[in-house]
């Protein structure tokens, strides 16, 4: 007898504390309800969630999924050992920042935050590009060995690269990637994250890219272990849009806001439907709260 075809889509938002589970069958039918979220692995909290509806994983026709694993991860400081390697002479970029800060003209400057990574982790590279996307000063790739020595030595767990002018022309960070991803099965560039000029800017975001890249690749090869290799699984990124498996795996910064965003966008459908044109969401989780 054949097997009947897939037919439930199936809705999950994980949360620090709770997991929450909505299925929609053929006929439209929905059942929602709330499991705890487990921490260590939050893929067993959303498939305790699929049985507890009484599917299986071979019931599902589609997932859409918000998390917001990458959000508490960055608000609890629960990220990777991040290596950076930059342009030689701008190392210090990341801990320079902007002047833009509030008490600018105060004469005990108050304290900055630390950096995104240490300085003993930030690595430079002699090759220049020029603000038009010429190559000023070519990559050596004789000087990658060393490079890939000095970060294993230092047990980075990713590694996010941010070259000058990048954005106009990526190929000296391509590069790169390809060499350290030899070695470090993270790696994050910034053409590929955030291909915008201002330095500090690309490479926190670059950054913050790799420093969370090991959770979200665990975390999703292991949901699309137990769902099925081709399973339809999208991930809903800060936008409210969709990102593939494989695009969360790679940007899982985009990720950051992904819980908030599907918070925003059913309190908009919630208000257009009930014809309110002001409204006040607020959004209280286990860990963080949002307010829009």
């Amino acid at each position: 007898m054949p097997r009947a075809e897939p037919s439930v889509r199936v809705g999950v938002d994980v949360g620090g504390t709770f997991t929450d589970v909505c299925a929609r069958d053929a006929a439209g039918r929905l059942r929602e309800l709330k499991v705890p979220t487990t921490p260590e692995n939050p893929a067993i909290g959303v498939m305790n969630g699929v049985a507890a509806l009484g599917l299986g994983a071979r019931a599902l026709a589609a997932m859409a999924h918000g998390t917001t694993a990458v959000t508490n991860a960055i608000v609890e400081g629960r990220i990777a050992t991040v290596g950076l390697v930059t342009t030689r002479g701008f190392r210090d970029v990341l801990e320079i920042g902007r002047q833009n800060r509030a008490q600018l003209y105060e004469l005990i400057a108050p304290g900055k935050p630390e950096a995104l990574v240490p300085r003993r982790l930030r690595l430079e590279v002699a090759e220049r590009v020029a603000v038009d996307g010429t190559v000023v000063q070519g990559l050596d790739p004789a000087d990658v060995p060393a490079l890939v020595e000095r970060l294993r030595e230092a047990g980075v767990d990713s590694v996010a690269v941010c070259l000058l002018h990048a954005y106009a022309n990526p190929a000296h960070e391509r590069q790169l990637r390809e060499a350290l991803g030899r070695a470090f099965p993270h790696v994050s560039i910034s053409s590929d994250i955030n291909a915008e000029f201002r330095e500090y800017e690309r490479t926190a975001t670059t950054v913050l890219n790799a420093a969370v890249m090991p959770l979200a690749a665990r975390y999703v090869d292991e949901l699309v272990g137990r769902l099925g290799a081709g399973f339809p699984l999208h991930l809903l990124h800060s936008a409210g849009g969709m990102m593939s498996a494989e695009a969360a795996k790679a940007r899982p910064l985009a990720m950051a806001m992904s819980g908030p965003a599907a918070g925003v966008a059913a309190a908009a459908w919630v208000a257009k439907r009930l014809g309110i044109d002001r409204a006040l969401a607020f959004d209280m989780g286990g860990t963080t709260t949002d307010v829009c």
